[in-house]
């Protein structure tokens, strides 16, 4: 259906360009596709109306005149025009089709959306599924869509967050009336789907409770539900006046023969004002300190209607200042875009140059006030925009309530988002699910239009507890979820957020497996103490959720943490204490905290600059990561390239080489760190100035070996699959034998010669036919680190090999 709507449209842009004269219209081609859809919704709904007798003598569009059918729509629409409960949806179409010109072309196009939306009402699926916000998505704005860096989040991934998000929630309610004690907002609501997710949710909750105690809900009841639902709970926000007319016509439809006197759908302002006021949407949203409530200041609006902020009531397209109340819940798919520098980044890109460079500056002002007002750290605003939605949600949050975000993957991991960790667990607003989509057939993704890497978060708001009794201070966990298979359904999306919710006090660290009949496995599941998510939220949350089973985890936790393996004790060091002994490098510097910065390699743009540039000191240059020079630990001679350089890159070059500067992809390599005899720098990894051969090879065969792999992984800032970086703020933190115990690893290694053995890739060692030789690799690396080892630290270590070899980081899957 969507395809055919989009053919539609298509041709209509062409005929309609072609045929209306300059002087009747300076049409666009976005113009007619927001016209068209406009149309095709509000027949929608028109014909859900006639089908259910809600408006007297209102025909069905079987009826429609074919031959002038915008006059007969136009007479019909104006008897749905005095029930004011559809008044919002039907003014502007309305307006629209008496502005249309008479022409074949138009008719043409009019005819066929009737026919479509007949088809649609007939088959259920307006009812049944998100078909606007499919649509809306895929056909519309996609120009609009890259501005505001929006995505289609899936029926499924929406079901999921509601159900988990509201048995979060304290709010009980055995009646429709109790829902005056319930607020739930999106902040970035688009067509709808995420509260239309929770419309269903409570909505089963509802009956769930009824049919529980023996009671048949009434039609009353169910009436008075949907009513209590679209006026008091749900409240929905956008800065596209269009996107917020689907939202509220989505509602609707979910019982169009139940009147209702507004609906909580608003439309805010994006961009320079009639007073120039910068706006920034709902991110314009506060709290009044005198009643508590959710206030939107009087705004300027970007269309020649009244300075206020733009309600889209059904009573009528009226403006007013917004009160309500503090949400319980908050859900949403929020942007995604990265602010970056003024005209560098695709944030604002469908506003006039002039007005979004001034409202980038204006984000950054708003960025400034929080880390100001706040004590959120100066560097959260390089996260990008979601960053932004997230710290105004939890500001808007009622204590106790709950937030249900879906969000790239990059959250748990990025140097950028680590502010934003902090201030979460500082101010006592603590994961309780971390749902990582581990489906690559779904690009790892819980959004439909994205290759990202994506997560469903559920926080919730913790106050400081000030009882004594023993049982009300159990602290909470957090529940990390992989989902191996994406649930195909809304039903199946509830059948797995029921099984969450079953699991949700496993023992820590204990794994609980769901399958489906057949025995696939759909997801693993197991939580992590409290004090441990605070503990890695400074540094990286990988290190409590970064793998699919426990035990991968449970063991980098306790090699970052605590330098132990199965409780032994290794001897690491972080390479920004190392870079300082004396072992390391014969480079005197006082010690602190960024110091250790300045002796490694350059990233990508400033090797580009300051170290490619020539200079009178010799060096070889690495500039490709590939199964070629990441094979072996040692890097092939021919792999190198003669180069020159100057006295400062000369200093940072080294002969250990760590991947991670450049994105690398897991599966198209063996090692994840090498060692030259000579020294090197490189745009593709990072470059530590050891100048002892045998200890690069030590602390690279460290690295590649099983414990390294896996440490090295936890410190990771994912991106799409198996994509990873290691970026600088981690590679301080990462682990490094002690220089004596490298240099004694590195002669082992020389002797066995292990760092000329040539591996494949990384999967093939873990569970493949280089298994063997990673073995070798592992025994004597164990065997140089700890004094006394048994069969059991050996098996253990086979346990890790095989759950590692299972992560579909390693695989070969591609991103759509």
């Amino acid at each position: 259906m969507v395809i055919s709507l989009n053919t539609l449209v298509m041709r209509t842009e062409k005929e309609c360009v072609v045929n209306m004269t300059k002087s009747k219209a300076q049409i666009t081609q976005s113009r007619v596709k927001v016209g068209l859809f406009l149309v095709y919704n509000a027949l929608t709904l028109h014909e859900a109306l006639a089908k259910s007798d809600v408006i007297p003598h209102l025909q069905s569009l079987h009826q429609i005149d074919q031959k002038d059918p915008i006059t007969w729509l136009i007479n019909e629409w104006n008897k749905i025009l005095p029930e004011k409960t559809y008044r919002s949806i039907f003014m502007p179409t309305l307006k629209l089709l008496e502005h249309l010109p008479a022409n074949v072309a138009v008719n043409r196009a009019v005819l066929s959306l009737a026919d479509l939306a007949l088809s649609t009402v007939r088959s259920g699926v307006i009812f049944r599924h998100d078909l606007a916000g499919r649509v809306y998505h895929y056909l519309l704005f996609r120009t609009l869509a890259k501005g505001l860096a929006t995505y289609y989040t899936s029926l499924e991934a929406a079901m999921l967050l509601s159900e988990l998000a509201l048995a979060e929630s304290t709010i009980t309610f055995e009646t429709p009336h109790a829902l005056q004690n319930l607020t739930v907002f999106d902040l970035a609501c688009g067509s709808g789907t995420l509260l239309s997710a929770m419309y269903s949710a409570i909505v089963d909750r509802f009956m769930t409770q009824k049919m529980v105690k023996g009671i048949k809900p009434t039609v009353e009841e169910r009436n008075l539900l949907h009513k209590m639902l679209l006026e008091h709970v749900l409240c929905g926000f956008d800065v596209m006046e269009y996107a917020a007319h689907l939202a509220t016509s989505t509602l609707i439809l979910r019982s169009p023969n139940t009147p209702v006197e507004k609906t909580n759908i608003y439309v805010l302002p994006l961009g320079i004002d009639r007073q120039q006021k910068k706006r920034l949407g709902s991110l314009d949203l506060a709290v009044d300190s005198h009643t508590n409530k959710v206030m939107v200041p009087t705004t300027g609006l970007l269309t020649p209607l009244p300075a206020t902020a733009k309600a889209v009531s059904l009573t009528d397209l009226k403006t007013n200042i917004l009160m309500l109340q503090r949400p319980d819940i908050i859900i949403m798919n929020p942007p995604f875009a990265r602010t970056g520098n003024v005209g560098k980044s695709s944030l604002f890109g469908h506003l006039p140059q002039t007005n979004r460079k001034e409202l980038l500056v204006e984000l950054k002002k708003l960025g400034k006030k929080w880390i100001k007002e706040r004590g959120v750290a100066r560097s959260f605003g390089r996260a990008g925009l979601a960053a932004y939605f997230l710290l105004k949600a939890a500001q808007l949050l009622k204590p106790h309530g709950v937030m249900a975000f879906v969000l790239p993957r990059v959250v748990l991991s990025g140097i950028d988002w680590q502010p934003i960790r902090l201030y979460l667990v500082d101010n006592n607003i603590l994961p309780t699910a971390i749902i990582i989509s581990d489906d690559p057939n779904k690009n790892w993704a819980w959004s439909e239009n994205t290759v990202l890497s994506e997560i469903c978060l559920i926080l919730k708001h913790y106050p400081p507890i000030t009882t004594t009794k023993k049982e009300e201070k159990t602290p909470p966990t957090t529940q990390v979820v992989y989902v191996k298979r994406a649930p195909m359904s809304t039903l199946e999306a509830k059948v797995y957020a029921r099984y969450l919710i079953s699991f949700k006090h496993l023992k820590p660290w204990k794994l609980q497996q769901i399958r489906d009949r057949k025995q696939n496995l759909l997801m693993n599941v197991y939580t992590v103490e409290e004090k441990k998510v605070k503990k890695a939220a400074s540094i990286n949350w990988n290190l409590i959720a970064g793998f699919s089973h426990p035990l991968l985890t449970h063991t980098a936790y306790h090699l970052y943490f605590k330098k132990t393996f199965n409780g032994h004790t290794l001897p690491l060091i972080p390479i920004k204490e190392y870079l300082f002994s004396s072992a390391a490098t014969t480079c005197k510097q006082n010690k602190s905290p960024t110091k250790w910065k300045k002796k490694v390699g350059y990233d990508v743009s400033q090797l580009r600059r300051k170290c490619l540039a020539g200079g009178n000191y010799s060096v070889k240059y690495l500039d490709a990561l590939n199964m070629g020079t990441f094979s072996r630990i040692k890097i092939p001679s021919p792999m190198l390239k003669n180069h020159t350089t100057n006295e400062d890159c000369y200093k940072r070059s080294g002969k250990l080489l760590i991947g991670g500067v450049a994105r690398m992809w897991l599966p198209t390599i063996g090692i994840i760190a090498a060692y030259s005899h000579e020294r090197t720098i490189s745009q593709v990894t990072w470059t530590l100035p050891i100048t002892d051969p045998l200890e690069a090879l030590g602390q690279a065969g460290w690295l590649n070996s099983t414990l390294g792999l896996l440490h090295f992984l936890s410190l990771r800032q994912d991106s799409k699959g198996g994509y990873i970086q290691l970026k600088k703020e981690n590679l301080g933190d990462l682990q490094l034998l002690e220089p004596n115990v490298a240099i004694q690893l590195g002669k082992t290694l020389k002797n066995e010669g292990l760092d000329e053995v040539t591996l494949g890739p990384l999967n093939e060692q873990l569970n493949g036919n280089m298994k063997t030789k990673r073995e070798l690799l592992d025994h004597k690396v164990i065997t140089t680190v700890l004094e006394n080892i048994d069969s059991h630290i050996l098996d253990l270590l086979e346990q890790i090999r095989t759950f590692l070899g299972e992560e579909t980081l390693f695989h070969r899957y591609r991103v759509k």
